[in-house]
């Protein structure tokens, strides 16, 4: 488990990092930032990338060791996301001016308050003795389950890969272009291509369940609940583009933030295949290959 905090700690503190050089970046040449695609593009998926991240510490269901840490980890992602806001926001304010500095102030805080947290996760970690479980009911998988391995694993592959295809370009781009001044032909293509990678991500997604669940009456449920939450969040991030909620405000930043979060019922299903992938594979121990090499069942 000390393990597990160390990488927190070495995520936040690039999480930090970023958020330090955004600052000072964006309010001594902030005309640069927004002339350079690649750069903005980095910076404004950053907060969530490292906002998922720093997450995993969270998932008290995956180990039961974490619940130990929960208090503090909660409190600690928190306290990251508020840092985000404070300095993933529209502001006019100079380098070295008295608002720069008094926002500086308020990240170092955050920062040193993150720091302790995780310093009193660690020292818990420390002390932290796992205890054997005695007559541990061993959890019976199907066999039809072990013959869907290889089907499991797609879809553990298509769920990571469509997610990140979305957030990058189906809401990032978009979200970060379309409040550029760029020839029309140019926004058309970015407009393109963010349809088309929603368009992709839901097909994905689709399959996605289909490999993984063996009774598809629920996979078509599932895929229907989270096709409908990540189109409404697409839907807000692209509403959000158009400067409805204001262009690199405070609002329109807590907007696309909950646009973004409405990914959440399809990250728990990612993660819901990936956590069964893996424990299958576990009881399947010398036996995967034998079962993952099978012929591919067709859908």
């Amino acid at each position: 488990m000390k393990k597990a905090v160390k990488l927190l700690i070495l995520l936040n503190l690039m999480s930090y990092i970023s958020n330090f050089a955004f600052a000072f970046m964006y309010s001594y040449n902030k005309i640069g930032v927004q002339s350079n695609v690649l750069l903005e593009v980095v910076w404004i998926l950053s907060p969530f990338v490292f906002l998922i991240a720093t997450s995993f510490i969270l998932a008290t269901d995956y180990k039961d060791e974490y619940k130990i840490l929960e208090t503090e980890a909660i409190i600690d992602w928190v306290i990251r996301l508020v840092s985000c806001c404070v300095v993933f926001q529209e502001f006019n304010f100079k380098f070295l001016s008295s608002e720069f500095i008094i926002q500086q102030v308020i990240l170092a805080s955050l920062f040193i308050i993150n720091i302790y947290l995780e310093y009193r996760m660690y020292k818990k970690a420390k002390k932290y003795i796992p205890i054997k479980k005695e007559n541990m009911e061993i959890e019976r998988i199907s066999e039809e389950e072990k013959q869907n391995i290889r089907e499991m694993g797609k879809a553990a592959t298509l769920g990571v890969t469509s997610f990140f295809i979305l957030a990058c370009l189906g809401m990032g781009t978009i979200k970060t272009h379309i409040n550029i001044k760029s020839p029309d032909s140019f926004m058309i293509l970015i407009m393109f291509v963010s349809i088309y990678a929603f368009i992709w991500f839901l097909f994905a997604n689709y399959k996605k369940c289909c490999l993984f669940y063996l009774d598809k009456s629920l996979a078509k449920r599932i895929f229907v609940r989270d096709a409908c939450y990540a189109s409404l969040g697409y839907l807000i991030n692209i509403i959000a583009a158009f400067g409805v909620f204001g262009i690199h405000t405070l609002f329109e930043s807590i907007v696309t933030f909950l646009g973004f979060l409405l990914l959440y019922p399809t990250i728990r299903t990612d993660r819901k295949i990936g956590l069964r992938y893996t424990k299958v594979k576990k009881v399947l121990g010398e036996n995967f290959d034998l079962y993952f090499n099978c012929k591919e069942k067709n859908l």
